[in-house]
């Protein structure tokens, strides 16, 4: 059986989250906690290693930008799993580039949740927002891009227009156009939002 540490700072959530993953016979929650330093002590008083580490970010004392650092120092084998609404895709960069197995947004039903789950248990990394499950169909594979195309994957995650972006890279608008559609079909996503997210997950996010 597969064990958790859960900390959140709102108790009917930790309540809700424990029944979901309990309930499948699989999981086990060794303990829940409404901030970050009480699961690190934990750990240290009981010496007790969970799978997994779901934590929510926004919580008192220590939140989950600074738990996450510390457990991957200290503890790198345990799972860190981000439990959030809380959107920005600076941090989740940082975070990914910290080291932590998923990132999966609070809005998502029960059921993707534990799918979710069972895919970081088999050692994929996770970027789950906004139900967009399916940017991690391609988030563990391999793509033979340009250097053209991971540029323009770096600006697509930025503010600019493709107009600004093709004055960016020296080229045409419609030379950006191209790429984009490429990387469209190699990707099989449909907007700039599904390009933005894998350039995320990839290590190739500019800010």
């Amino acid at each position: 059986m597969q064990t958790f540490l859960l900390a959140d700072d709102h108790p009917i959530l930790r309540k809700g989250i424990r029944n979901i993953l309990e309930n499948t016979g699989k999981y086990k929650i060794l303990a829940e906690f409404n901030n970050g330093k009480a699961l690190i002590d934990f750990i240290i008083s009981k010496n007790q290693f969970p799978d997994f580490v779901l934590l929510d970010l926004k919580m008192p004392i220590l939140n989950g930008y600074e738990t996450s650092e510390i457990l991957l120092k200290k503890y790198p084998t345990i799972k860190i799993i981000i439990f959030s609404m809380f959107i920005d895709l600076k941090e989740i960069n940082y975070l990914l580039k910290l080291g932590i197995s998923g990132f999966i947004q609070k809005n998502l039903e029960p059921e993707e949740l534990l799918e979710n789950i069972e895919k970081i248990h088999q050692n994929q990394k996770i970027l789950c927002i906004n139900g967009m499950n399916e940017v991690n169909k391609f988030i563990n594979k391999s793509y033979n891009f340009s250097e053209r195309e991971k540029e323009l994957l770096r600006y697509c995650a930025s503010e600019l227009t493709y107009k600004e972006i093709a004055d960016k890279m020296g080229i045409s608008p419609k030379t950006v156009d191209k790429y984009r559609e490429d990387l469209f079909k190699k990707l099989s996503v449909h907007s700039r939002v599904g390009l933005a997210l894998y350039a995320l997950q990839v290590g190739l996010f500019m800010f």
